[in-house]
């Protein structure tokens, strides 16, 4: 049988048109698809369901600057009743600081290297603990100073203008570990950290200029390094001399009373940072990831459970969302939210090396 290369061009099979039919049904499934995830969407944030609802209500009213999201999708009364669902109940106590104790407890190192999971346990390097943290819906860490006159608040470079990332903040102040601290006027979506808000004192100087008459949710330490928690008039606060203060809330834990907590507590799920001291003194930092895919975050509930278990009788929450940063070493340890990494913040909570 005869074999050439003109042979083998004739024998090729030719490519068959698509059928005329083939683009109009990928539409057709195309925009099918795109109605079925509408009529989803809808169903979750009006249907009888309120979880959905709720999450992104509370999430939007917890911010100062995506409130716009919960008034552009829901009404007043809608918006009321989700809140109304999901509240925290603070106590309306203050601390009561001669319940503490703050000599400082002498612990000894056993690691110097972080854990890498939460089966290792908690790993004490220069005096203080480190503990991977992870639940349903959120990871994240735990550290613990044994003595809390290590820890202070220090305000950024360019405060009043520009706000200063807290690896930055170790580095110029020879900090072993960073925090995150208050929270800061983010006009827009665009501030630059430099503008904390609320009462701010560090090292017994007053940064902020509101005199208000009203209560201020109040986050400070005194002079014998005690975490006190209250709502005072500027007033009182000026009065009572803290070494270093910030107002934030909510208080998660006063004098060993949790705060009531309805629903998910108002706040949604998120990236969250909060602090706390136990009767001995021993001062706990959270840090916890989320929006992520592995982290979505955690509640205000799961903050106030964990600070339970790490024995705090007094806690509260502190700025969070992309805000919320861990810092070991001059490194950041966590996994921040903001799309730019590190946020430039007003202010954190420092820890000496020992």
């Amino acid at each position: 049988m005869d074999y050439n290369g003109t042979a083998a061009i004739k024998k090729r099979s030719k490519r068959s048109p698509a059928p005329k039919g083939t683009f109009l049904r990928f539409l057709l499934s195309f925009f099918s698809a795109i109605f079925i995830m509408l009529i989803a969407v809808i169903f979750l944030l009006y249907g009888p369901f309120t979880y959905f609802r709720d999450e992104l209500v509370t999430k939007a009213m917890g911010t100062m600057t995506h409130q716009w999201i919960a008034s552009f999708l829901f009404d007043q009364d809608s918006i009321a009743a989700s809140l109304a669902r999901n509240k925290t109940i603070e106590s309306g106590s203050d601390t009561d600081p001669n319940e503490i104790k703050t000599g400082g407890i002498n612990i000894k190192d056993n690691a110097t290297a972080l854990p890498d999971s939460p089966s290792d346990g908690e790993r004490i390097i220069d005096g203080v603990g480190f503990i991977r943290l992870k639940g349903s819906t959120y990871d994240g860490w735990a550290v613990k100073v044994y003595d809390p006159s290590r820890v202070y608040m220090q305000l950024a470079k360019g405060i009043g203008e520009q706000g200063e990332r807290i690896s930055s903040m170790c580095k110029r102040m020879n900090a072993f570990v960073g925090i995150n601290a208050g929270g800061f006027a983010d006009i827009g979506g665009q501030g630059t950290g430099g503008l904390p808000t609320g009462v701010c004192i560090v090292d017994g100087q007053m940064i902020t200029t509101d005199d208000s008459s009203g209560m201020h949710n109040i986050i400070a330490f005194d002079r014998n390094n005690k975490l006190i928690l209250g709502r005072y008039t500027f007033k009182q606060i000026k009065a009572m001399k803290f070494k270093d203060a910030l107002e934030f809330r909510p208080f998660l834990i006063v004098n060993g009373v949790r705060s009531k907590i309805v629903g998910n507590g108002g706040y949604g799920t998120d990236p969250r940072t909060a602090i706390g001291q136990t009767k001995n003194g021993v001062l706990v930092f959270i840090v916890i990831n989320g929006r992520r895919v592995n982290s979505v975050g955690a509640t205000i509930k799961d903050l106030q459970d964990l600070m339970a278990k790490f024995g705090a009788v007094n806690a509260a929450n502190l700025d969070g969302g992309s805000s919320s940063t861990l810092v070991y070493k001059g490194s950041v340890i966590n996994n921040p939210s903001s799309k730019g990494g590190e946020r430039y913040v007003p202010n954190a909570f420092l820890i000496n090396w020992k």
